[in-house]
């Protein structure tokens, strides 16, 4: 006799179904101990998510640019800098880098296989763990540049190493139009220690 009461069956039914489920995908997990203890370890936290693929976002060429010719440009294309991507634009760790074509994907935390909130560095491992590649220094300027036709209120970070400012705060790079339309290249601050919302989106250098 199952030591589950009906209400909780019914939660987890409904659970499954507004996930997609169909009745055949529950009927190979009810056949299958191999995927229930798989399923019961990412519960605990003793196994991960590891995800097979992700879709191609964005391709771009990146890179052969001083940060005086980027600003003017993105200027140009009436995109708006803050004062703080402009500061680390001029600290020793941002460099224009080599003129490529660079693809990249974007995901959040649970698209990259995460069950809990992941520190900074956490990301860049994920994300080098599945073969990918985090954005160097001169990628958010262009990808600033290349989405033209960015959604109004859509926002993500580039998955970089973080970048020390005038003020010694580590920063990342942010991707916005706002809801007034505005194109922004933008920094958030990062306190390496702390961690990062599931729905939180990033986008980084696919596999080559």
């Amino acid at each position: 006799m199952s030591s589950y009461i009906e209400g909780q069956t019914n939660q987890l039914l409904n659970s499954f179904e507004k996930a997609g489920f169909t009745p055949a995908d529950l009927t190979m997990m009810g056949q299958s101990q191999e995927i229930l203890t798989s399923i019961l370890g990412v519960l605990h936290g003793t196994h991960e998510i590891v995800v097979r693929s992700l879709p191609l976002f964005l391709t771009c060429e990146v890179g052969g640019k001083s940060r005086d010719e980027l600003i003017a440009e993105l200027d140009a294309n009436n995109m708006f800098v803050s004062d703080w991507a402009k500061v680390i634009m001029s600290q020793p760790a941002w460099t224009p880098g080599k003129k490529e074509t660079v693809k990249f994907g974007r995901a959040t935390m649970k698209e990259l296989g995460f069950t809990h909130n992941p520190t900074w560095q956490e990301l860049l491992d994920r994300i080098e763990k599945l073969g990918h590649e985090k954005c160097q220094p001169q990628d958010g300027p262009a990808i600033r540049l290349a989405l033209k036709d960015q959604p109004v209120d859509d926002w993500f970070w580039c998955a970089m190493n973080l970048i020390t400012d005038s003020d010694g705060d580590p920063d990342a790079f942010s991707v916005r139009r706002r809801g007034d339309g505005r194109r922004w290249l933008r920094t958030l601050w990062f306190n390496p220690a702390n961690h990062l919302d599931l729905d939180g989106v990033v986008v980084f250098r696919l596999r080559k």
